[in-house]
């Protein structure tokens, strides 16, 4: 293919390598090197904050600690020791880089598995860079996925050298544009993988100058499998403020990366990845960290909790953007932290007031026009299918005969057998009973499907010192009030999925540590089978979740999600303690969430109904913070600050 100006059709890329020799601080300065957010973007941790899409970083009190360290050389070679740098490595670098990773580990608190690996990118580098070439910034726009870069205050900006155009990627910079690297010590391997993340600007506090030096790097790069030989490339690789610079020709923008490009006069470069593009809406990113991200996306507003001032309220914006409103005021004597999510498309809040055995559970539901309506002010957890409302009790001290349904504006009243406890995963033994509300019900017909536990069985036991009852999936029938057991096993979790209830249990298991199977039951055979025995002690099955037949499962032991196969979802990765939530308008999407670490790939999953993965970023959110109404996915993007938009395929 014949090729166009240089400038146009020749794009190169900048890709992370694990390498920082600048001085610590903020932006760099012309001819030197942003090292905080250099050293940062190489282990994918940036705790900081932004103001906006386009926000500049802060350390916070981080920072502070850092300044007040102490940073002889005796002092910063120990700190690299304690947290696990062999003597050997530490030989290999001089006394000013030694000192730089120590103030931005003690600035950003580098875990010490971060450490190593930006001490082991930093050794395997600099000596095999050689060569010289001089760069400088392009005079003309550069559109990435529609967001305009600028240049002047980057850290990273693009770059030109003998008239072909070469721009960074950064480790957030490739996942913006779908794309992952990695560094080992065989060198930086870069793999399309359809990624996502929302734009996150690497932004310099001073404007950059117009020329700077790079250098020609001869480490080992691997593009999608293929083996680069930068000493035999027509346009080699460039490393440039501990970035690696490669070439990307017509092979790589299109072939292996799957990108769109185009340039001309007016609007320069354009390039269009063709992963899922996050739409970012600004929102008060002070008043928002300040109480651990609670935000929410419904009826075309952002809901958000606000303790600015000590004084706990719910703020919302328009989506669209604009100023913000009081959406409803917390009481100032919280038991616990309120929980604001979106359920049934509205935004609802819960909090509890007045302690764990005498106070009350709050549920509002937060409407369009501005009102608030209180949805309970009690300990009982409610389920509603159209005009059937059930509930049980589920605060301290439960009794059996807690089951209560109400149809349309009709009086409550009771249902089911007086002698269970229902909807809690009740456990007892020869010394002891107790347990824990379990919020799942589900209706089939005129059936109800809930826990259940005979309480009169089993204070029979207690006195009589037999064998106690154990918990079960129970049938509940409206008219009759018949109350069945569907399996004799124990069963302390449940879902329906289907025709079938998914379980995880033990063959002998007394408790969920014991929890090492799946099983499901059939509701049109009215019989059981073991999907499979998953795991074994010491560990068990955490939590699960089950989406068109196809089962996830969390460990206990090590808290990574897997299918029913035993195949870890996300490699390397750990998963919050509420990571396994449902979400769309017929619950066709299954989020998981993940908490962020050096190991972990993705941050957010979300799995569609044939088990394919139709969404994933490596920026963090709350599985409350997000919303999926029709294709439309929003989120509160923790990584970035901002509300993000998206549109799954």
């Amino acid at each position: 293919m014949k090729r166009r100006t240089k400038i146009g059709i020749i794009v190169l890329l900048a890709l992370l390598v694990m390498v920082g020799t600048g001085q610590a601080g903020g932006g760099a300065a012309a001819g030197e090197m942003g090292n905080d957010a250099a050293v940062a973007d190489m282990t994918g941790a940036l705790p900081a904050t932004t103001d906006g899409p386009g926000g500049r970083h802060h350390l916070g009190a981080a920072a502070d600690k850092a300044q007040n360290a102490d940073f002889s050389p005796a002092a910063n070679e120990k700190f690299l020791r304690d947290n696990g740098v062999e003597q050997e490595q530490i030989d290999k670098l001089d006394a000013d880089t030694i000192k730089s990773i120590v103030m931005q580990s003690h600035a950003y608190n580098f875990t010490p598995v971060q450490i190593q690996q930006m001490v082991a990118g930093l050794i395997a580098v600099p000596s095999q860079l050689v060569g010289s070439a001089e760069v400088k910034l392009p005079g003309f726009k550069v559109t990435l996925n529609g967001v305009p870069m600028d240049n002047d205050y980057s850290q990273y900006p693009l770059i030109v050298h003998d008239d072909i155009t070469y721009f960074p990627m950064t480790y957030h910079g490739c996942r913006f544009l779908g794309l992952e690297t990695q560094w080992t010590d065989n060198g930086l391997f870069i793999e399309t993988t359809g990624v996502t993340a929302a734009y996150n600007p690497y932004t310099a506090a001073a404007k950059n100058g117009d020329r700077y030096n790079a250098h020609i790097p001869y480490f080992s790069v691997t593009v999608n499998g293929e083996t680069i030989n930068n000493r035999d490339e027509e346009y080699p690789l460039l490393h440039w403020r501990d970035i690696t610079y490669f070439p990307l020709t017509w092979r790589f923008a299109v072939e292996e990366f799957g990108w769109e490009y185009s340039f001309d006069d007016n609007n320069g470069l354009v390039i269009t990845a063709s992963n899922i593009t996050l739409q970012q809406v600004a929102v008060p990113t002070d008043e928002i960290t300040g109480h651990n991200g609670q935000v929410t996306v419904a009826d075309d507003y952002i809901y958000y909790m606000d303790y600015t001032g000590n004084e706990g309220r719910i703020m919302r914006m328009p989506l669209s953007g604009g100023a913000s409103e009081l959406a409803y005021q917390m009481p100032h004597t919280l038991y616990s932290k309120p929980r604001l999510y979106n359920e049934g498309g509205a935004a609802m809040v819960f909090y509890s007031m007045g302690g764990a055995t005498m106070g009350t559970d709050y549920l509002i539901r937060l409407n369009p026009d501005g009102s608030a309506v209180e949805l309970n002010n009690s300990r009982s957890i409610y389920k509603t299918f159209g005009d059937k409302t059930f509930s049980f009790w589920g605060g301290p001290a439960p009794s059996w005969n807690n089951l209560w349904l109400k149809t349309g504006d009709g009086e409550s009243r009771q249902l089911g057998d007086p002698d269970y406890l229902y909807g809690w995963a009740w456990t007892q033994s020869e010394y002891s009973m107790g347990g824990s509300p379990v919020n799942k019900m589900y209706l089939r017909g005129d059936d109800l499907y809930i826990l259940a536990f005979n309480r009169i069985e089993g204070e029979a036991a207690a006195e009589q010192g037999t064998t106690p009852p154990t918990n079960s999936i129970y049938r509940v029938n409206l008219k009759t009030n018949a109350t069945t057991r569907l399996v004799e096993r124990q069963v302390l979790d449940f879902q329906l999925d289907g025709d079938y209830l998914y379980d995880p249990s033990g063959a002998a298991a007394v408790n969920h540590l014991q929890h090492d199977s799946i099983y499901r039951y059939s509701l049109i055979e009215g019989k059981e089978e073991l999907l499979g025995k998953v795991t074994q002690a010491p560990s068990a099955v955490y939590n699960f979740a089950v989406l068109n037949g196809r089962v996830y499962w969390q460990d206990l032991d090590s808290l990574a999600l897997y299918d029913i196969d035993g195949v870890n979802v996300n490699p390397g990765a750990i998963n919050n303690e509420n990571c396994l939530s449902f979400a769309g308008d017929d619950d066709e999407y299954l989020v998981c969430t993940f908490e962020e670490t050096p190991a972990s790939q993705y941050r957010i999953m979300i799995f569609d109904e044939n088990g394919e993965v139709a969404f994933k970023t490596s920026d963090r959110a709350h599985a409350d913070n997000i919303t999926i109404e029709g294709q439309d996915l929003y989120f509160y993007n923790i990584t970035t600050g901002t509300v993000c938009h998206a549109v799954l395929p």
